[in-house]
């Protein structure tokens, strides 16, 4: 049987794979990607992209209808929407894959599997076998969904994957859970016109998220004409003889029944991790994820685990840096990776970008801090953009100065929250916030603005005086 050699092979070319697969290329390292679907994993082909492409077409249709610019109803060729996804999936696949041929890195079209800590069998997509062998290796098989609380049937009961490739718009959908999916496939299909009811089992929306923000997009939502059920768990979709699909739900009321024309469970995340043969070399497995230290090195010396497939956060830009620094500290540059410093992203509308802790966590913690708020209302520039819903608040220690966390809710939330990440990263605080200079007019300055709300100087914002 055919047998290559490398320095590193890398199983998954996802965010995690395909970064540390042109870092080591790049560093001179003979490099062996195996990918068994497509390149860009979960992120780019049924994630990330797809969805901001549809969101950003929401969008701009529900900005377009409500702008009483037009005369005349406004109608919606769902299909060249879906098709416009496309495009920008295909176009960002190709552009991977030609970064990775450009740095000699090898593509495998196939399923990798491990026969030791050092070698793998490969079964590629036309169905041949081969071997290959790297002195080191990558998991970065990423992660898969489970369907829960029902099963998902490709029809009337979805998986987020289902959800991408539908041929009409619904015109009804009901989400069951609200996390980061769930709130962001509803803001989805609201913009384009679908009836939308969110259903979640805990008494607010995004969980992780600050408490503040969390019920401001709550509000947010309904002003859009999402309903938001809380206290609400989902216990069985049943299909009417009509088609509709009859939701089954417990309320603190009691048993209610609502119909609809499709349901999607964005679901649940466990590491795919079958078919890798872990058990067969002995690497760990904890929670239904790969167990990595510190340096991202598994129970077995010189194997590694990337990406959604450790469990430690399921974020592509999380993914995309532990590939990196995986593969440094192969070639002597050793630093980890702070899961603190790490922005989470929720692509609503508003979007929501927050990092570090929120208010309660600061105070279970017993932290002694201080809270700066900007309301977007405020925002000359989100003025301009039709935007007057949000807010910025950073928590500030009162002892050091430095920021402990960030939330905010606002148009490309998800752009300035990188702003608080460089901060945190590089312990800048208060004074240093204030001390820079912000172009005028940028949301951005909401961030300044904030910073100097801690004392009462901001200069577009009366403290106390309401948004």
């Amino acid at each position: 049987m055919e047998e290559k050699r490398f320095d590193l092979v890398i199983v998954g070319g996802g965010p995690g794979g395909y970064s540390a697969a042109i870092r080591a290329a790049a560093k001179g390292l003979k490099v062996c990607l195996v990918e068994r679907e497509n390149l860009g994993g979960t992120c780019l082909n049924w994630g990330c992209f797809p969805t901001k492409t549809l969101l950003h077409d929401s969008r701009f249709l529900s900005e377009l209808r409500s702008s009483g610019f037009l005369e005349g109803e406004v109608k919606l060729k769902f299909e060249k929407v879906m098709e416009r996804k496309e495009r920008v999936i295909q176009n960002l696949t190709h552009g991977i894959e030609t970064l990775l041929i450009h740095r000699g890195v090898t593509i495998i079209e196939g399923q990798g599997m491990l026969l030791g800590p050092k070698r793998l069998a490969v079964k590629k997509r036309d169905g041949s076998e081969m071997m290959v062998s790297g002195e080191r290796v990558i998991l970065s098989t990423g992660a898969l969904l489970d369907p829960y609380p029902f099963k998902t049937d490709g029809e009337k009961v979805l998986s987020s994957r289902d959800a991408l490739r539908l041929k009409e718009l619904p015109a009804s959908l009901a989400i069951v859970g609200c996390g980061r999916r769930g709130v962001e496939f509803g803001t989805i299909f609201r913009g384009f016109g679908c009836e939308v009811v969110l259903v979640e089992k805990e008494d607010r929306i995004l969980q992780q998220e600050d408490v503040e923000i969390s019920h401001r997009l709550r509000r947010i939502l309904a002003t859009k004409g999402i309903k938001v059920m809380l206290h609400t768990e989902a216990v069985e979709a049943e299909v009417s003889d009509g088609g509709k699909v009859i939701l089954h739900l417990n309320t603190k009321k009691g048993s209610e029944k609502i119909e609809v024309n499709k349901v999607l469970v964005p679901g649940r995340r466990f590491g795919n991790i079958e078919d890798l043969g872990l058990d067969k070399i002995g690497i760990a497995v904890e929670g239904g994820f790969i167990r990595v230290d510190e340096s991202l090195e598994t129970s077995v010396s010189g194997v590694y685990g990337v990406g959604d497939v450790n469990g430690k956060g399921f974020l592509a830009h999380k993914a995309l840096v532990e590939g990196i620094l995986c593969v440094d500290q192969f070639t002597g540059r050793s630093m980890k990776i702070d899961l603190r410093l790490i922005p989470r992203c929720t692509y609503t509308d508003p979007e929501v970008g927050s990092i570090g802790l929120t208010e309660k966590e600061a105070e279970e913690r017993g932290e002694e801090f201080e809270v700066g708020k900007f309301p977007i209302a405020a925002s000359g520039r989100a003025a301009t953009l039709g935007e007057d819903q949000g807010i910025v608040k950073i928590i500030f220690s009162k002892r050091y100065g430095e920021i402990l966390g960030a939330h905010i809710l606002a148009p490309q939330a998800t752009e300035l929250i990188s702003l608080a990440s460089l901060a945190m990263r590089n312990e800048l605080g208060i004074e240093e916030l204030k001390a820079a200079v912000y172009a005028h007019p940028t949301l951005s300055e909401a961030f300044f603005e904030a910073a100097l709300d801690v004392r009462g100087e901001a200069i577009h914002f009366i403290k106390g005086g309401g948004e």
